[in-house]
């Protein structure tokens, strides 16, 4: 169950870095930077389901949002 997750949230990683950095590169460092990014996301998701969800979805997602964005500011510095 866990392999599935951590496919779905690479593959929604991906995605969304490609979009929100608007790049298509494919090189080993990016496939390398996008799994970095993934696992935490993984973790954060796990955290989330351990703890009983405590959170709404909609706080999560925002969440996770900010973390992408501060990834932004610091990668366009």
């Amino acid at each position: 169950m866990l392999e599935f997750v951590w496919r779905k949230v690479k593959e929604h990683t991906i995605a969304l870095f490609r979009t929100f950095f608007r790049t298509n590169e494919n090189s080993f460092l990016s496939n390398y930077r996008l799994c970095f990014f993934a696992g935490g996301f993984l973790h954060i998701a796990r955290e989330w389901l351990e703890t009983g969800m405590q959170e709404d979805v909609g706080t999560m997602v925002r969440l996770s949002c900010n973390i992408t964005e501060k990834i932004r500011q610091v990668r366009n510095t």
